[in-house]
């Protein structure tokens, strides 16, 4: 923190954003992180030394990438997040101040982000550090807890008396392990605490719901504070039981509920909000809710609530049903304290309604302090038999009410998703949007299914292992005491791991399908991949991964991982989809792990994973028997393509006419004679592979050939011979067809043969 003393300013808040402008434009300086400038091919060396490297050479010049430091990226995305939430003001800048008072002048503070609506002021100091470790922040608190009154008085000065905010003074954090001792201070000082598992959840909600997701943020951190305007505000309603249960039925402005009212999202699976069960909030739902309700529509039907603790009812009448009481039920009045099971949509869907509309009445039906579990049988069973929400989201609900189940299979599937769904929406996460989510609409964007990336976490035995048998649980590499120790060893072991390859080939990756890199094969076989150079580290070093920090464990791998990323770093693109070119039904994920494992295997003959080199034997068979056919292929359509043209420029008599070498003649007419066959062909019929050769590139045929059979060879120069060197390679190759025993075909041999065919297939098509 730095403090500066000097005299008295009359202004107590520097530099805020509030004009719209100012905040979009503020916006887009914060929303990456990493910087790019693009400067002259000599200019390079000069940048280089300072952290920024080469991401793209143009004609314009050379653009450079340089990632920001971890500190400017946490503020970033928390004043992104707030931005997304629609507050009203933010601070511009890195080094916004507030002027307090002091003895002798004025002390100026730093704060790192602040922000403000028409109810709350928002003051966030944000802490991180190089990687996942415990980091005592007792000074820390205690010097922010010493500045909150005099930073309120300054924002009182600033915005004058009349406003009188809820300030939410927050701790934001990134790769730090908050002590025990540390988390009590922040409580007894009132002091809110961001980690980065509750910032991926702000994160998405902001992205996806936008301002309407500021009345979420704010239930969350003013849980259980007064709203002084709600304050013995009541409204007539019946008391009665449902299901054994206590529940009252009633109406009441939109608004007054929206300000109380939670909803625990099941899309961004909360480890601390478990169960979670709803589905995200569709936004363009919420538009058409919207503007059916400026159109005068209107909703008959109840939104279902609980009340998180019993509310005052009073009776006005007497009722011949004691399960049947008339009365008035005085609302909740505290941040959090009803949650919406039900209904969500029609609720909030009354928060985009314009500032001059009055907000609508709706109906509801409010249970009394129901228990989380109840809450999420409740909304199953609605959903399941008026079948409301995707069969997909229900299916995976029984993950979720699992979360500490003693059913480890279970257990690790609910550890696996939350994980997908935590760095899908993690800020500078390799998985950031990149996965499918059942209430967002599919794009190209988000190349890879849940489903799928789940189950390779699941049988890549990182988190462990469950035998079939007798279900004995053996812990994996990434397993911890616990489940939420084991999410966040999850989700840093795969960030780091994915960072490397991202990092090989930024642009590779963002492409995601298209790159063959992030996408539903590559990402799955990347994960077991991963898992099997734990394996072998912890076989050769006799160590046991789960002993290691996170970090070791990267540096114990390193070696085995760089052939890979080297590859993905300098591969052309036909080498890469060469390698990498899977398809639906060819055993993708196997074949891509396996080509993994054969760069590695490559530089180090130790990594040999089981399975691998019966992998290798089965493609070599694999290969043979198609570079046996494609030889076979070569010989007869080159035949058939020489006899084709020939007779097409010379007529009938073209064996006489293009044929003037008279050994090549002689040789034709003594087979023709030698032939026992009952019918025979004409002396065309029998030239040789290589005599082919020798008649295409005679001085008098080669015009009639040139377009159709110069084929320049990999490696061969364009422009410098005829480009017929092929029929030689082609006359070698097919001696190891005939002749196997002993005789293998090369890699070389296998890409001529693709050259080859890959030249003559338009040829063939077109006689």
């Amino acid at each position: 923190m730095r403090i500066n003393v000097k005299p008295e300013s009359p202004s107590f808040i520097e530099r805020i954003a509030v004009a719209p402008e100012t905040r979009d434009a503020e916006f887009r300086a914060r929303r990456r992180s990493y910087d790019e400038l693009t400067v002259t091919p000599g200019a390079v060396s000069d940048y280089t030394p300072k952290g920024w490297t080469v991401l793209k050479e143009m004609k314009s010049g050379v653009r450079l990438r340089k990632e920001r430091e971890a500190d400017e990226n946490l503020e970033n995305r928390f004043w992104c997040c707030l931005y997304r939430l629609g507050y009203s003001e933010l601070n511009v800048g890195r080094h916004f101040k507030v002027t307090v008072s002091a003895k002798g002048g004025t002390v100026q503070k730093q704060i790192d982000v602040f922000a403000r609506d028409e109810e709350t002021v928002v003051v966030a100091e944000c802490k991180t550090a190089e990687e996942n470790k415990k980091k005592p922040l007792q000074m820390a608190l205690a010097e922010f807890d010493s500045l909150k009154r005099p930073i309120a008085d300054a924002i009182r000065k600033h915005y004058g008396k009349a406003f009188k905010p809820k300030v939410l003074w927050l701790f934001v954090t990134d790769r730090i392990e908050w002590s025990d001792n540390d988390r009590s201070r922040a409580a007894q000082q009132n002091t809110k605490i961001i980690t980065e598992r509750d910032l991926n959840y702000i994160d998405e909600l902001s992205r996806i719901l936008g301002p309407v997701a500021r009345h979420q943020f704010k239930a969350t951190y003013l849980q259980g504070v007064k709203i002084p305007e709600l304050e013995d505000k009541r409204v007539p309603a019946v008391r009665c039981k449902i299901g054994g249960k206590i529940a009252y039925v009633f109406s009441a402005h939109a608004d007054d509920i929206i300000r109380v009212s939670f909803v625990n999202h099941r899309d961004l699976r909360d480890p601390r909000g478990t169960p979670s069960y709803q589905r995200l909030v569709n936004p363009y739902r919420l538009k058409k809710i919207s503007e059916f309700l400026v159109g005068g529509g209107y909703f008959p039907n109840t939104i279902l609530l609980n009340f998180r603790k019993k509310p005052r009812f009073d009776l006005s009448q007497p009722s011949d049903d004691k399960d049947i009481q008339f009365g008035h039920l005085y609302l909740p009045d505290t941040y959090k304290s009803c949650w919406v099971v039900d209904g969500q949509h029609r609720l909030y869907g009354c928060a985009l309604l314009p500032a001059s509309m009055m907000q609508p009445t709706l109906a509801f039906i409010a249970f009394e302090a129901i228990s989380a579990d109840e809450e999420a049988k409740l909304f199953t069973t609605i959903n399941r038999e008026q079948q409301k929400v995707q069969r997909r989201l229900l299916d995976e609900l029984d993950g979720d009410l699992k979360w500490d189940s003693p059913n480890k299979s279970d257990q690790m599937a609910a550890i696996a998703s939350r994980a997908i769904d935590l760095m899908n929406n993690e800020f500078g996460s390799p998985f950031e949007d990149k996965v499918k989510l059942p209430s967002v609409k599919d794009s190209m964007d988000r190349p890879l299914d849940l489903p799928q990336i789940r189950q390779a976490i699941i049988s890549s035995r990182l988190i462990g292992r469950v035998a079939p048998g007798d279900k004995l649980f053996t812990p994996g590499p990434f397993y911890d005491t616990n489940s939420d120790k084991t999410l966040a060893r999850v989700m840093g072991g795969l960030n780091a791991y994915f960072r490397q390859i991202r990092a090989a080939d930024p642009d590779r990756w963002e492409s995601g399908g298209e790159g063959r890199l992030c996408n539903n094969f590559g990402v799955p076989a990347h994960i077991r991949f991963l898992s099997e150079l734990i394996q072998h580290v912890q076989k050769r070093d006799s160590i046991d991964a789960r002993e290691l920090t996170l970090s070791e464990l990267n540096t114990a791998i390193e070696h085995l991982l760089q052939p890979v990323t080297d590859f993905i770093r300098s591969a052309s693109e036909e080498a890469f989809r060469k390698l990498f070119n899977v398809t639906v039904g060819s055993g993708g994920i196997p074949r891509y792990y396996f080509a993994l494992c054969g760069l590695t295997h490559a530089s180090d003959e130790t990594f040999c994973p089981p399975g691998f080199e019966a992998h290798v034997q089965l493609l070599t068979q694999e290969q043979e028997e198609l570079a046996n056919k494609n030889v076979n292929w070569v010989q007869n359509h080159v035949h058939q393509i020489v006899v084709s043209r020939l007779r097409e420029v010379y007529g009938p008599d073209f064996f006489d006419k293009a044929i003037t070498n008279k050994e090549i003649q002689k040789s034709a007419y003594a087979k023709l004679v030698d032939d026992d066959a009952p019918e025979k062909q004409g002396p065309e019929g029998y030239l040789d592979f290589i005599e082919l050769k020798r008649i295409v590139e005679s001085k008098e045929n080669w015009p009639h050939f040139q377009e159709i059979l110069a084929i320049p060879l990999p490696g061969e120069r364009k422009g410098q011979s005829k480009h017929i060197k092929w029929f030689d390679e082609i006359n070698r190759i097919r001696r190891i067809s005939a002749h196997p025993y002993g005789k293998r075909y090369n890699p070389n041999d296998i890409e001529i043969l693709k050259t080859v065919c890959d030249a003559l297939t338009p040829v063939v098509q077109q006689h």
